[in-house]
C-alpha cells in the first residue's frame, strides 16, 4: 500500500474523509485502510470511497492506490453506496453527517494537514492540481453570474410587460400583443427566437396558443 506521503491525494481533504468516516462508523482509519471484509469495515470503506469520487472528483485508479485495491473494486463501492443511497433514507442522512463532519475536520486543519503530506517530490502536482480546481471554481461563479444577469433580466421583462408565471410554469400576458423587440431583446445577444428575449418569446407563444 503507498503511504499518505506518497499518494498527494490523501492531502488534504482525503484525510479529513476517512477520519470522518472513521468517527462515524466507530472503525479505526488503518482498518479501512487495511484488508478485512468484514461486514462494518467493509461499509465504512465503501463510504469512503464513494466520498472521495463524488466529493474530491479523484480518479478510481488513485482512490484505489490510496486503498491498496485496483480501480473495479472501487468502481463496485462507488456505485453500491450510490445505488443504495437512492432508496434508503438513513444512508442519505449518514452521507450528510459525514460530510458535515468531514468539513469542520477540514476547515480545521486543512493547513496542517497540507504541510504535514507535502513533499518535494509531491508539490508541484498538488500545486498543479489547486490551479485547475482554482480554475474550475473561476468558470462555475462566472457561470453562474450570467445566469443571475439574465434571470434578473427576464424578470424586469415580465414585471415591465405584465407578464406573469402560472402555476404550471408557462407564460400568461396582460396585454394585448408583445412588443416585437423590447429593450432586453437589443440588449440580450442570446435571444430565443424573431429577435425575442426569452420573456418575450413566452408570451407570444402563450398567446399565439391562445388565439
Amino acid at each position: 500500500m503507498e503511504s499518505d506521503k506518497q499518494n498527494s491525494a490523501a492531502a488534504p481533504r482525503w484525510r479529513a474523509v476517512v477520519k470522518a468516516v472513521s468517527e462515524f462508523f466507530h472503525v479505526p482509519v488503518e482498518e479501512i485502510r487495511g484488508r478485512s471484509r468484514q461486514g462494518d469495515i467493509a461499509e465504512a470503506r465503501h463510504m469512503a470511497m464513494f466520498l472521495m469520487r463524488e466529493d474530491c472528483q479523484t480518479s478510481l485508479p488513485r482512490i484505489g492506490g490510496y486503498f491498496g485495491r485496483d480501480h473495479s473494486t472501487v468502481l463496485y463501492a462507488v456505485q453500491k453506496v450510490a445505488g443504495n443511497l437512492a432508496r434508503d433514507q438513513k444512508l442519505r442522512e449518514a452521507v450528510a453527517t459525514i460530510r458535515d463532519g468531514y468539513r469542520a475536520l477540514e476547515s480545521e486543519d486543512q493547513g496542517e494537514a497540507l504541510a504535514a503530506f507535502l513533499t518535494p517530490e509531491n508539490v508541484d502536482a498538488e500545486i498543479s492540481g489547486y490551479e485547475r480546481e482554482l480554475r474550475r471554481l473561476r468558470g462555475e461563479l462566472q457561470a453562474a453570474r450570467r445566469k443571475l444577469q439574465i434571470a434578473r433580466r427576464c424578470r424586469a421583462a415580465f414585471r415591465s410587460g405584465g407578464v406573469r408565471a402560472n402555476g404550471g410554469g408557462a407564460a400568461e400576458s396582460a396585454t394585448a400583443k408583445a412588443p416585437a423587440n423590447c429593450r432586453e431583446c437589443r440588449r440580450e445577444k442570446k435571444i430565443r427566437a424573431g429577435g425575442l428575449c426569452a420573456a418575450c418569446y413566452r408570451r407570444v407563444h402563450s398567446e399565439r396558443q391562445a388565439n
